[in-house]
């Protein structure tokens, strides 16, 4: 536009010229203005005119509010008044639109920062380069007003922030200097105690800079912070320390209604959350509280619908959050988020109540605390300064454990001390949270089984993994004492823990755990229900490591399973299950022949205090007189469970057979496939494993069809034998029923 001022139409140039001058500018320049106001003006409203009137009221209300009010006329015309009247729509387009902020990064570069002075809240305006620094009390930017966020009597008594900014030396100081001031009021007591408070300080000064760190990530996690102990322990006062150096600390006495808390949080964005009296007790409002503080820690958002206003609300919040507690929480998710303090009394001459000069000790570390903040925060923008995404710590293989400590690694490149902290403090804190897992109902369950295989117990392979058994010696009144092989089941779990759960809730929580459960077996001459099966002993010492103190490795203990063809030699070393549904001292026509090497007492094969003697677990034999037919298909002696079914027989006329000749090396059992001349040999050990699964499948669907169990089994790649065989050991369990409609429903243990 060469001429912008002879461009404009009579009026308008008229007012243009009369405003310039006032205004200390050239006519052109404002003339160019009202030309660039013009074009933000939506097509839709009015004429050429009136759509320059709304530009030339644009552009003075941008350099001179006053003068734009002055120019122009609002509302109904009045008689006699000779200034334009400007329409509504041209208020609504150049209308200054209102930020309600606690932080905000411009366009510009600058930063505001929202401190909370004597007179009120305002914003620290940050600019990095040339760095400066001033104090507004709202601050306009492209045609929106900033304003901090109000603060009134009652929210300052609740809320801490920053008065201002001031030099610091380095990162490491500022740690040292929070450290300092915290132990001056606060004693976190033992020598055990003391690494974790100083990862709650270092975790506070972090706090500063957490959010900024996790801004553009897909996943986000910082830790809640729970000091655990009685009345007058000190609780209070580790929580006074926090509020008095973290980043905008919010104290409140805990409310279970986590909406509430929601709205109060929305306006800061994020906040150090302190929650004084915060025990919860078993109801609908207390499991919504620990929802909200998980969220918190994986800053994810949670819906609730509304039914006054039938639409959803998502509440979001992430940040530290900092409780006081009689006792931790029974929920196994935000244990692990935790990183929990013991309280104690102190035996320290210290203040009762914080006095004035520790106050301004404090404020004046937030100032510094500030400052370290702005300059950090450009260079996480910059791309400086990382959350790392990975974090090698010696001695420590908890995930919650190494997230909790991710921010503080990002950290260290300031202060190399940190990482030694993260070190000591992170081995700590991995004993911590395996003892408080301990405690949970899957540690309850593990630390049985680990202390049976602790133990000197036997893993005996069974099917496609492997019982637990223990030797017992029974002595009746002038008889010898006998030995038994009593393996390992619910219900013994369910005893040793001393019935503070049902056999149904324990069965629940083993099957959880990925364990087996085989429904019945009979072991030695005795029948015992609901065995434990470990499926993969490799999965159990991750779990020992989890739930276990001072857990070792035990997959040792577990010998292999291996199947083994007869080539006119017997091999030591071969392991087979010893539930097999074969009958003993024959072969079958295609020539397999079945070993099992039995174990000895104690680990790795040991004896069991005589001689030469080996403890061998019982093997259920049958015998083989049907004359060819499958397993399956062999009919009971007794009208119950059909001889072989599962590749186990609980009839009457199950017995053991010795191998004919006796030529089997001592320690070995030897059993054979039944011979058929119908179908091709069928593995008694896949046999079994189909078997468990249908048993499962049932048990699952509660009603079905045979031919979902049927066609299941085959799309998991068992064989037509098989599954024949698992569909007979299903029927003769005695756990699933078979309907007059053909339907099949599970009458067993749930």
């Amino acid at each position: 536009m060469d001429d912008p001022l002879r461009r404009l139409p009579g009026p308008i140039r008229k007012i243009v010229e009369e405003k310039a001058g006032t205004l200390g500018l050239a006519p052109d320049e404002l003339a160019a203005r009202v030309w660039e106001k013009e074009r933000l003006v939506p097509e839709k409203h009015g004429g050429v005119l009136d759509r320059l009137y709304a530009a030339l009221y644009g552009a003075l209300l941008e350099l001179q509010p006053t003068e734009a009010k002055d120019t122009f006329s609002f509302g109904p015309r009045k008689k006699g008044e000779a200034r334009p009247r400007l329409k509504d729509w041209a208020i609504d387009v150049f209308r200054p639109s209102v930020v309600v902020t606690s932080s905000e990064v411009l366009t510009d570069g600058r930063i505001l920062e929202e401190i909370l002075t004597e007179t009120g809240p305002a914003f620290l305006v940050y600019l990095p380069n040339p760095e400066s620094w001033e104090v507004l009390r709202e601050v306009e930017f492209e045609r929106t007003t900033y304003r901090p966020v109000p603060v009134d009597d009652k929210l300052r008594n609740a809320i801490t922030l920053p008065d201002g900014v001031a030099e610091y030396g380095s990162l490491a100081e500022l740690v040292d200097e929070a450290l300092a001031l915290t132990q001056e009021q606060y004693d976190p007591g033992s020598k055990t105690e003391q690494p974790v408070w100083k990862l709650w300080v270092l975790n506070a000064v972090a706090s500063w800079v957490a959010a900024d760190l996790f801004a553009h990530s897909l996943e986000r996690f910082l830790p809640i912070l729970p000091v655990i102990g009685p009345s007058g322990s000190g609780k209070k006062r580790a929580l006074s320390m926090l509020r008095g150096i973290a980043y905008r600390s919010l104290y409140f006495l805990k409310t279970t209604r986590a909406p509430s808390l929601y709205r109060a949080i929305d306006p800061w964005g994020t906040i150090f959350l302190i929650l004084d009296e915060a025990d919860v007790y078993d109801s609908g409002e207390a499991a919504d509280f620990i929802q909200f503080l998980n969220s918190r820690a994986d800053g994810a958002t949670i819906p609730r619908y509304s039914p006054e206003k039938d639409r959803n609300n998502n509440f979001l919040s992430f940040g530290f959050t900092a409780l006081a507690l009689r006792k931790n929480y029974s929920d196994t998710g935000s244990i692990s988020r935790s990183i929990p303090l013991s309280a104690e009394s102190t035996v320290r001459d210290i203040d009762l109540i914080l006095t004035n000069g520790w106050g301004e000790k404090a404020r004046l570390l937030r100032q510094r605390l500030l400052l370290w903040r702005l300059r950090t925060v450009v260079r996480i923008r910059r791309g400086e300064i990382r959350i790392p995404s990975r974090l090698a710590l010696t001695k420590v293989k908890a995930h919650r454990v190494k997230e909790a400590l991710l921010v503080l690694a990002a950290l260290g490149g300031e202060d190399p001390r940190v990482i030694g902290t993260i070190q000591s403090v992170g081995e700590d804190l991995e004993r911590r949270l395996v003892r408080q897992n301990a405690d949970s109902i899957e540690g309850l369950i593990l630390n049985v089984v680990y202390d049976w295989l602790d133990s000197g117990c036997t893993a005996v392979p069974d099917g496609m993994g492997w019982r637990l058994e223990r030797i017992v010696e029974e002595a009746e009144e002038g008889k010898e004492s006998v030995k038994h092989n009593i393996p390992l089941t619910v219900k013994t779990i369910v005893e040793t823990l001393g019935r503070v759960f049902t056999f149904s809730e324990c069965a629940r929580w083993v099957r959880g755990l990925q364990f087996g459960i085989h429904p019945r077996a009979e072991i030695g001459g005795r029948r015992f229900r609901a065995i434990l099966r470990i499926l993969d002993p490799a999965r159990l010492d991750r779990q020992f490591e989890r739930f276990v103190v001072d857990a070792e490795p035990k997959q040792t203990l577990f010998p292999a399973v291996h199947r083994q063809r007869d080539l006119g030699r017997s091999d030591e070393n071969v392991k087979f299950p010893d539930h097999a549904g074969t009958s003993a001292g024959q072969s079958d026509q295609s020539g397999h022949r079945l070993s099992v090497l039995t174990s000895e007492t104690g680990r790795g094969g040991g004896q069991n205090g005589q001689s030469g003697q080996a403890t061998t677990p019982h093997v259920p034999k049958i015998s083989s007189s049907d004359g060819g037919n499958p397993p399956a298909s062999r009919p009971s002696t007794d009208g119950k469970t059909p001889a072989g079914a599962l590749g186990r027989d609980f009839s009457p006329r199950a017995r053991e057979e010795p191998v004919p000749g006796g030529s089997e090396p001592a320690g070995h059992r030897t059993l054979v496939e039944p011979a058929s001349s119908n179908r091709s040999p069928v593995d008694p050990a896949r046999s079994e494993a189909a078997t468990h699964r249908a048993l499962e499948l049932a048990r699952a669907a509660g009603s079905c069809a045979e031919s979902y169990v049927r066609d299941t089994l085959k799309d998991e790649g068992f064989t037509e034998p098989e599954r024949h065989a698992a569909l007979g050991g299903m029927y003769g369990s005695g756990d699933v029923q078979r309907e007059p409609d053909g339907r099949l429903t599970w009458k067993g243990d749930p």
